[in-house]
């Protein structure tokens, strides 16, 4: 793609070459990702074989679906950093960075007073841990846990590179400790047969991520301090305002994902679990994680015209990203639809059987996602997604709960995720009549 022909932005060579960077540097770390991924599956399954190899995928989901109720300050904090550092009001934004301490701590909070209510009054028993004793299983969530609290701790240091377009420094550090973790874990089962090892693994990886990520925060923070000298009761208030829609964002997509498996291992068998995963692996992350790439780096150049009262190129800016998202789209679920079913044969050995109208359902649901955030990416970008975040919100829960109901009448799964479909399809005639709405067309 050449940057300097097409008439996206009006930037100057500054503009165009962050960009550039910021795109080159996502889609080269997606490939890699994909390339990690690709063979993570099929080496995890080789050396722990399929049934921990669909527990490992379970027990990952079970602390992260406690980050449902994590707010989102980061997005909104990013934005109103970019907002204040290109206007040069660099005590605006001290201010922005201090209170996002203290929303990360509040966050802290929230999530570790919610995983010692899970422990004293947890009384689900998963079909999918039967073979596991309580210490085991106790032990690895220990670990996995406390690396969210890592990232939780560390997002502070990618929004204040990202706040400065430097997105690339997170991609970059993600894919190293990304494809090294992955590759690590699946060896582990060659040398050890608990469960353990790799959530030890995990979060080795995630320690290393948070340091490199603090090691250059401290290189671009600029004029930014640990302190809290600007911190004000209003100013958080604001900022929690502000975060409303992409808090809203976030417990969607943790919803929907976790919860789909946290249900999957009540009703159904590790291999079952594992099957749906690597399908939505494949064919509903990948294609969603490639294009958000493409999305990040837009979003920011979106909050940069908006911060400089640019708002009549918004319109035809978010015009000619929703065409190229569709195009990208129609592209993928084409291909997905030929030539998946090989890759995804040839990729997992044939340890699991595609079903292609499972395969169409999850293409469906996927690109209505994707052109759903093309649409909201806008809006995210200049903090005015409250209305659309709690829709999706709405949308998602009503939708997950028809999953779990269906599967415990005992329908199919097949039954079940023609659900999402719905959701997804709802949510996107939302985002269109909001932004036609918001433009007055």
């Amino acid at each position: 793609m050449n940057l300097n022909k097409i008439k996206f932005f009006n930037l100057n060579s500054n503009q165009k070459n962050r960009l550039k960077k910021n795109i080159f540097s996502g889609f080269t770390t997606e490939t890699f990702q994909i390339i990690s991924q690709i063979f993570f599956a099929p080496l995890m399954i080789f050396f722990w074989g399929v049934d921990n190899f669909g527990i490992w995928v379970f027990l990952l989901s079970i602390p992260n679906i406690f980050l449902i109720f994590n707010i989102n300050f980061t997005d909104a904090s990013i934005h109103e950093l970019t907002k204040f550092n290109t206007q040069k009001k660099f005590r605006k934004a001290e201010e922005i960075f201090q209170n996002s301490l203290i929303l990360i701590l509040l966050n802290i909070f929230i999530f570790t007073s919610l995983i010692l209510l899970f422990y004293y009054f947890n009384k689900i028993d998963f079909t999918i841990l039967k073979d596991f004793t309580k210490n085991e299983i106790f032990l690895i969530l220990i670990l996995l846990i406390i690396s969210i609290y890592f990232n939780l701790i560390g997002s502070i240091f990618t929004t204040v590179l990202n706040s400065q377009g430097k997105i690339y420094y997170g991609y970059n550090i993600g894919l190293i400790t990304d494809l090294l973790s992955k590759l690590s874990i699946a060896i582990s089962g060659f040398f050890f047969e608990s469960l353990f090892y790799p959530a030890l693994i995990f979060l080795a990886y995630t320690i290393i991520k948070f340091i490199l990520n603090y090691y250059f925060f401290l290189l671009h923070k600029k004029n930014l301090f640990f302190s809290f000298n600007l911190v004000s009761k209003q100013k958080i208030v604001h900022l929690a305002k502000l975060s409303i829609g992409h808090t809203a964002d976030l417990l969607t997509n943790v919803t929907k994902n976790s919860g789909i498996i946290i249900i999957l291992g009540i009703f159904y068998d590790p291999y079952l679990v594992g099957y749906i995963a690597t399908v939505r692996t494949l064919f509903y992350f990948f294609p969603i994680r490639f294009i958000g790439k493409l999305t990040t780096a837009i979003s920011y150049e979106f909050s940069r015209l908006f911060s400089e009262n640019k708002k009549k190129f918004l319109k035809k800016y978010l015009y000619t990203f929703s065409k190229l998202t569709f195009f990208l789209t129609t592209i993928l679920f084409i291909l997905s639809m030929t030539i998946g079913p090989f890759i995804y044969k040839l990729w997992l050995n044939n340890k699991y059987q595609l079903d292609v109208f499972f395969l169409l359902i999850i293409l469906i649901d996927t690109n209505l996602f994707i052109l759903r955030n093309s649409i909201v990416s806008l809006f995210s970008a200049i903090n005015k997604n409250l209305i659309l975040g709690l829709s999706e919100l709405f949308l998602i829960l009503i939708t997950i709960t028809l999953f779990y109901l269906i599967n415990s009448f005992g329908y199919s799964y097949l039954y079940a995720f023609t659900c999402f479909i719905i959701g997804s399809l709802l949510s996107l005639l939302f985002a269109i009549k909001y932004s036609m709405n918001y433009f007055k067309l």
